[in-house]
């Protein structure tokens, strides 16, 4: 069984520079993608014992939205245990974070606007994170 990050985006661009950062920082876990919370939802529903050790999940999305999602993962029991990232584009304000701290994210960040920057997210997160999910 693959260790795997899920990353839920609906910015192609975005994707395309993760997936480059991911490689160039030798991120620990295998990456998959979907582009929204309904195909986020609908791939954990598909998992059988090979659900995702972590989550990065996009807070503005279409059809189903990252909080949403989130808090479906923490009300279901299988994946309850899955550290959970939140990420924006345009930031959130502090009632929002609050929010996603209070519905059970372990981390948020606003996605940055420079490659090197993503690095430096990637680079913390694998640092802060992936022991614990690889060993958890």
């Amino acid at each position: 069984m693959k260790q795997y990050v899920l990353i839920v985006d609906d910015d192609t661009d975005d994707v395309a520079f993760m997936q480059e950062v991911i490689e160039e920082t030798n991120f620990p876990l295998h990456s998959r993608f979907v582009a929204d919370g309904h195909e986020a939802i609908a791939f954990l529903n598909e998992c059988q014992d090979d659900a995702p050790n972590l989550i990065m999940l996009d807070v503005y999305m279409p059809k189903i939205g990252g909080l949403e999602v989130l808090k479906y993962i923490r009300s279901t029991p299988r994946f309850k245990h899955i550290k959970v990232i939140m990420f924006s584009t345009g930031g959130a304000d502090d009632h929002e974070v609050v929010e996603f701290n209070q519905a059970g994210a372990d981390d948020f960040f606003v996605k940055p606007d420079t490659y090197g920057k993503l690095r430096d997210i990637f680079t913390d997160i694998k640092t802060r994170y992936t022991q614990q999910v690889i060993n958890s």
